[in-house]
C-alpha cells in the first residue's frame, strides 16, 4: 500500500464506526486485506486516505496500471450505499465522476479521481453563487430510469421517514409545535405520491459532494440513489449554503434561494419549499434520537420559516 507503513485509516472514519453495527466494525477490521485485494485485482496502486475525509467511507487516491489517477472507495455493509455504482453507471460521467470498476459486497468502486478536487463550498464563498452552481449540476442529474431499476422508490423511503417522526414524537415529546411536526409528516406521505414523471436522484445533494474538475468545472460524487420527484433533491440546495438563521431576514433568503433554483432547474418553488420544510422536520426529530445536538433545534427553526415562506395548498402562510 502507497505510504508503506500500513494502512492509514482517517480518524473521523474510526470515530464513526462506534455508530456502526458489528457488520461495519468487522468490514473496518478487515480494511487492509480488502484494499490489498482490490490493488492486485484491479492494478492499482492506493496512496494515503484523505483526512478530512468521509465517515462512511475509506476513500483513497490510487494510480491505475497506465499511470492515471483514479480514486478508490470502499464502504461498509449499508443500503444507502449498495446501489451507488448503478446510479453512476447511468450517469455515465454526465455531470458526475466516472465508474471505472465496481464490486458489490461489500460497496467498493474505482473513481475518476477529480483535481483539484475541491469542494464547492471550499472554492465558492457566495452562498447564492453556490447554490446556482449546484443547482446547475443537480440538474444534469436527473434522468429517467429503465424499468427493472434496482433503486429504492422514494414513496416508500419518505413514509419510513413519517413513521419514524411519529414515532419519535411520541418516545420523547419535543415541545416543538405539534401543528408544524404533523404538517411535516402528512407532506412526507402525501408529496411523493404526487409525481407523474419520477426521475433517478441523487439523495444526498449536499454541495460537499460537488467537486472541482478538469474534464468539466463541476462533478457530482456520492450518489445514495432514489427513484421519485426531483423537488425532493433540491432541499440541501436551499437549506446548507451559509447560515439561512443568521441571516437578517431568513425568510426572504428562503424566497431569494427558492427563485434561484426554481430559475436553474424549472422546479416549481412551491414544491420545494414543501419538501424543504417536511426534511427539516424529519431532521429536527432524528436530530432526538442521538443526543439532541444543535442543528436539531436549528432544523426546526427552520421549518417556522419555510412554513411562512410556503403558500397556502402546500404549507401554512
Amino acid at each position: 500500500m502507497g505510504d508503506g507503513e500500513g494502512l492509514f485509516i482517517p480518524p473521523e472514519l474510526e470515530a464513526a464506526s462506534a455508530w456502526w453495527d458489528r457488520g461495519g466494525r468487522d468490514w473496518l477490521v478487515r480494511l487492509p486485506e480488502l484494499v490489498a485485494g482490490y490493488e492486485q485485482r484491479w492494478a492499482i496502486r492506493v496512496g494515503r486516505a484523505f483526512s478530512p475525509g468521509g465517515t462512511a467511507s475509506y476513500v483513497a487516491p490510487a494510480t491505475r496500471a497506465d499511470g492515471s489517477p483514479a480514486v478508490l472507495k470502499l464502504s461498509p455493509p449499508d443500503p444507502a450505499m449498495r446501489h451507488e455504482a448503478a446510479a453512476l453507471g447511468l450517469y455515465a460521467g454526465d455531470g458526475a465522476v466516472l465508474l471505472y470498476e465496481h464490486d458489490p459486497a461489500p460497496p467498493a468502486l474505482l473513481l475518476e479521481r477529480c483535481r483539484p478536487g475541491t469542494a464547492l463550498p471550499l472554492a465558492v464563498a457566495n452562498p447564492d453563487e453556490q447554490v446556482v452552481i449546484g443547482a446547475r449540476v443537480l440538474r444534469r442529474l436527473w434522468r429517467p430510469v429503465p424499468a427493472d431499476h434496482p433503486f429504492d422508490r422514494l414513496v416508500e423511503v419518505a413514509a419510513r421517514m413519517a413513521d419514524a417522526v411519529e414515532r419519535t414524537v411520541r418516545a420523547y415529546a419535543p415541545p416543538y409545535d405539534p401543528g408544524l411536526i404533523e404538517e411535516g409528516a402528512a407532506l412526507l406521505r402525501t408529496l411523493p405520491l404526487e409525481v407523474a414523471s419520477p426521475v433517478l436522484l441523487h439523495r444526498d445533494f449536499n454541495l460537499g459532494n460537488v467537486l472541482a474538475a478538469q474534464r468539466e468545472p463541476w462533478l457530482a460524487i456520492d450518489p445514495q440513489p432514489l427513484v421519485g420527484d426531483a423537488a425532493f433533491d433540491a432541499v440541501q440546495l436551499l437549506l446548507e449554503p451559509g447560515q439561512l438563521l443568521d441571516e437578517a431576514d431568513p425568510a426572504q433568503a428562503v424566497r431569494r434561494r427558492l427563485a434561484l433554483v426554481a430559475r436553474e432547474t424549472g422546479l416549481d418553488a412551491q414544491r420545494m419549499c414543501a419538501w424543504a420544510l417536511a426534511r427539516a422536520v424529519e431532521w429536527g426529530l432524528a436530530a432526538l434520537t442521538v443526543g439532541s445536538p444543535p442543528w436539531g433545534e436549528d432544523a426546526i427553526n427552520l421549518a417556522h420559516v419555510l412554513a411562512r415562506v410556503g403558500s397556502s395548498g402546500y404549507v401554512r402562510g
